[in-house]
């Protein structure tokens, strides 16, 4: 049994394999400001001490 990317050949395997890393580059990086979004605000608050 063969898979839909078997059938691909060479140049259009490469190409697939660009638009997938492109979309996953894309999404790590929406990832990191939503992350930085969320935590900014945590990181610029004043800090607090602990006491005994």
């Amino acid at each position: 049994m063969t898979t839909a990317s078997d059938n691909l050949d060479l140049p259009a395997r490469r190409r697939r394999y660009a638009q997938l890393i492109a979309a996953l580059t894309t999404l790590s990086g929406a990832c990191a400001e939503a992350a930085g979004a969320v935590y900014q605000p945590i990181a610029a608050a004043p800090g607090r001490t602990m006491s005994r």
